[in-house]
Parts: structure tokens; C-alpha cells; sequence
């Protein structure tokens, strides 16, 4: 998507509805893909992280359409970003939301080096593939519930076989018990027999 719309590079923010955060999951950059824990912004080693609480990033929740923001002029930038940006030449940021169903999960925004209209077919393109990637983003979530569905049945099938074995041994030692109790308390010229 980044090369199609002629784009130096791009960002993949995703949304966290439980924390109500937006995190940078990842950069496309001089034909490779960078992760965030790499220090994407000069002097950061975590990844970039943004409260939804802030009125700017907020906005990104509401938008169901892709829109296009001014570096120079969008408070969503904070002065670093704003100066990281500027250095790779990016004047505009095509914001595209990422949607599933009604429900925003996150966000790509390819970076610009002028302020243009963006054309309607370049718009397409970039919904469509948009889309692709919240598909591809719900089938990795969906794979790793299903991962940890299948660790949690492992977990509660041998939990069930160790109480069996557990039962079958108290069990065993229950009749052992019960069977010394009648030899010792029987007749003693019987135990001396047995």
C-alpha cells in the first residue's frame, strides 16, 4: 500500500479497547517493515504509545472514512513526532481507519511528502487493502484464541488424568486399609494364619 501511493512510509497503529490506547504495532520504512521495540522515533526503545483520552487521538474513533492530516497543523503530532516526520520529508499523513464491523481496531496512515488530493481510486485501493489487513489482523487474533483454547483443553485433560490416577490410587490403599483393619481386628489365631 505504502509504494502504491508512492509514500516514503507508513505506520499500522492498533487500538486497545481495554486500556484505551492507540500503540504504533509497526513502521514500513526504506522497503522494510520495522517494529516499534526497535526505537522508531529517535530516543525510544518502547513502543509508541498514545492514551484515547486525548481529544486529537480520539478523533481517530469517530472517523470511519480516511482522512488526511497537515503535520504542520494537526495536534496529533507531538513536537518529536512532528520533527521525525519532517526529517523523512512527510508533510501529510493519509490516515485510513481499519474497521471491524462497526467496531475501529486501529488505523494505517501513510506518510505523504506533499499536501495533495488524494484521488478516489488511490482512496480504494487503500480501503481495500485496509481491509485486508483488519482480516488478516482478526485471523491472527482468532488463531491465537484458538492456540490458547487449546492449551488451556491440554491443561484440564491432564489435571483430570492425574486426578484419576490420584482416585484410583487412594482408592487402592482405601481397600488395603479396610482389608488390614478386619485381619487385625479379627480372631488373632486367624491373623497368626494369614
Amino acid at each position: 500500500m505504502t509504494e502504491q501511493m508512492q509514500s516514503p512510509s507508513s505506520a499500522l497503529y492498533l487500538f486497545d479497547d481495554t486500556a484505551q490506547t492507540a500503540t504504533l504495532h509497526l513502521v514500513y520504512e526504506n522497503g522494510q517493515v520495522t517494529l516499534p521495540v526497535q526505537g522508531i522515533l529517535p530516543n525510544r526503545s518502547k513502543p509508541y504509545r498514545v492514551k484515547l483520552d486525548d481529544p486529537d487521538w480520539a478523533a481517530h474513533l469517530t472517523q470511519r472514512q480516511p482522512y488526511l492530516l497537515k503535520v504542520s497543523e494537526s495536534p496529533v503530532f507531538t513536537a518529536m513526532k512532528r520533527t521525525y516526520l519532517s526529517q523523512l520529508g512527510v508533510q501529510a499523513v493519509l490516515v485510513i481507519p481499519l474497521l471491524l464491523g462497526d467496531r475501529p481496531i486501529g488505523s494505517f496512515s501513510i506518510r505523504l511528502t506533499e499536501i495533495r488530493d488524494v484521488q478516489p481510486i488511490e482512496l480504494e485501493l487503500a480501503q481495500a487493502l485496509a481491509h485486508q489487513v483488519t482480516l488478516a489482523l482478526q485471523l491472527t487474533q482468532l488463531v491465537e484464541q484458538s492456540r490458547q483454547a487449546a492449551v488451556l483443553d491440554e491443561r484440564n485433560r491432564m489435571a483430570q488424568e492425574i486426578h484419576d490416577t490420584l482416585a484410583q490410587g487412594f482408592t487402592g490403599i482405601v481397600v488395603h486399609l479396610e482389608g488390614a483393619k478386619i485381619v487385625l481386628t479379627s480372631d488373632p489365631q486367624k491373623r497368626n494364619h494369614a
